[in-house]
């Protein structure tokens, strides 16, 4: 949660007048009151707001205080309940905004505190923390592009601000930026001289730009209390794991693969075996679904169209969505949150318990989800004639949106198995991909992936179209003419193969991968 300020007096303010001044005594309690809940006695900070506010209960710098120590105290509704209050009655000051941003984001309402935020920063709150907390946002909500201004614009009010920059860098990966990814995170080095963190994230940038020692960096890195143990040695061993398969020193590698997955897989193994149920019955439903036929393309064109490139984790769906982002009239979406918004928002309206999974909504209201969805799509892609979703866990709603979206259009991915097999196991992911710790169960999930893939191609022939990873490397132009004839825009000229080709990376572990696959 953002770091808000309390109303604090102008110089002097709060020395004027006389002991038995009510305006005096109200600000002196408050005064007060603030003092505690920086001590973090938030108790008896409560209660002076508290009091001061049954004599004054339009006194703004007491609602906001009492919103702060509230939210200090994890109670969130109360803390909104007074927050705004404040807000109604002084609806420009920015100080409380930033801190209703910070109450909305733990309540779960994102899209609330990023408008909030944006209201701050248009009412003069140029505070680091309102543009650190909006980057927060925009990069969970895949908006990189926003994401990396609001993280450039708090690290020119506050240079030394280390998380935002490491964050920043993540964006500046995402949006293919990979040398300016690189010098942020060079840029920590000496900031953070003994994490793993940016040492990791600088592992998986392409070799050419790795211009430190990692084996030294790897030995000499210790815990600097951001992490737990597990996290940091889980980090260390990805680090190392991925720094010996570049040396070619594979049974090390593979070694602290196992050793860096087997704890996260335990913690995980319950929720994905939930997952897995799901997954066999979506590939029975499209098994069984032979009448299956995509949307009407009714008032074609009013929208744009919606190209979900799909395929697993690591199978080349990035490159991929960065070859087309050269295509006129295409904007990349990444991996957006724009289907589970509208499945959300269609829960919501229809007065159902609120989920975001396509699969589970009822049928009935496929058009209220249409409606929802072609909302939000408009907003973000403006005038562009092609918005891309990269999203792999789209495959779970694909024949939901081929069937209720118009304009929905796929463009799947595959790669060899044991290459993105292990290419997954060396992936240490924020959250999610439950499958991914496990060499059998990451096999499983691939192969169910190519399954869906196959049969949304034959129930959907004149939407969807499959390419390889190994195409976009060897021919990316036949790659593009796909993609063009598919959503009906422009070719481009010939196009270079993308960077940081590794077909042929899984190759080493083969004999290790079908030990335990065949097993």
């Amino acid at each position: 949660m953002p770091k808000s300020r309390s109303h604090r007096p102008q110089k002097g303010v709060a020395s004027k007048g006389a002991p038995n001044n009510p305006a005096y005594e109200a600000r002196r309690k408050l005064d007060e009151a603030e003092q505690y809940r920086r001590s973090g006695k938030l108790s008896q900070a409560r209660k002076l707001c508290e009091q001061v506010l049954r004599m004054h209960p339009d006194y703004v710098g007491a609602l906001h205080t009492l919103g702060l120590i509230l939210a200090d105290q994890e109670n969130y509704p109360e803390a909104l309940f007074n927050l705004v209050q404040a807000e109604m009655l002084n609806p420009k000051d920015p100080t409380t905004l930033l801190a209703l941003s910070g109450v909305y984001l733990r309540l779960g309402a994102r899209e609330m505190a990023a408008h909030t935020l944006e209201r701050a920063i248009e009412r003069g709150g140029d505070e680091v923390a309102t543009h650190s907390t909006l980057g927060e946002i925009y990069r969970d909500n895949r908006e990189y592009e926003l994401a990396a201004e609001a993280f450039q614009t708090a690290l020119k009010l506050e240079p030394g601000l280390n998380e935002a920059r490491m964050t920043l860098a993540d964006c500046q990966f995402h949006l293919g930026q990979l040398e300016d990814a690189a010098k942020s995170l060079h840029a920590l080095l000496d900031a953070w001289p003994k994490s793993i963190r940016p040492v990791h994230a600088i592992s998986l940038l392409p070799v050419q730009l790795q211009k430190i020692d990692l084996q030294a960096r790897i030995e000499a890195a210790e815990n600097d209390g951001k992490d737990s143990e597990t996290v940091f040695e889980a980090n260390k061993l990805y680090t190392r794991a991925i720094h010996h398969h570049a040396r070619g020193e594979h049974q090390q590698a593979w070694e602290d693969l196992s050793q860096a997955n087997a704890p996260r897989f335990k913690l995980l193994a319950g929720e994905y075996h939930s997952e897995k149920a799901v997954q066999r019955r979506l590939l029975e439903v499209l098994k069984t679904t032979h009448s299956a036929k995509p949307a009407e393309e009714a008032g074609a064109g009013s929208h744009p169209i919606s190209l979900f490139i799909l395929g697993p984790s690591r199978s080349g769906k990035t490159t991929a969505e960065r070859m087309l982002s050269s295509m006129p009239g295409v904007k990349l979406g990444y991996e957006n949150p724009i289907v589970e918004n509208a499945v959300k928002r269609t829960f919501q309206s229809a007065g159902l318990l609120t989920s975001d999974a396509i699969y589970r909504l009822p049928p009935v209201l496929n058009e209220l989800f249409c409606k929802h969805y072609l909302e939000e799509l408009d907003e973000r892609a403006g005038q562009s004639a092609v918005f891309t979703n990269t999203a792999p866990a789209h495959i779970f709603g694909a024949m939901r949106i081929a069937q209720v979206v118009p304009g929905a259009r796929f463009l799947f991915v595959k790669r060899d198995t044991y290459d993105v097999a292990f290419r997954i196991l060396a992936r240490n992911y924020r959250s999610g991909n439950s499958y991914a710790y496990d060499v059998r169960e990451t096999w499983d999930y691939v192969t169910w992936y190519y399954q869906m893939i196959d049969l949304m191609v034959e129930r959907f022939p004149t939407i969807c179209r499959v390419t390889t990873y190994e195409e976009i490397q060897t021919a990316p132009g036949n790659v593009l003419e796909t993609a063009a004839i598919l959503c009906g825009v422009s070719k481009l000229p010939n196009v270079e193969p993308a960077p940081g080709d590794d077909r042929g990376c899984g190759a080493p572990y083969k004999e290790w991968i079908d030990e335990i696959v065949r097993s």
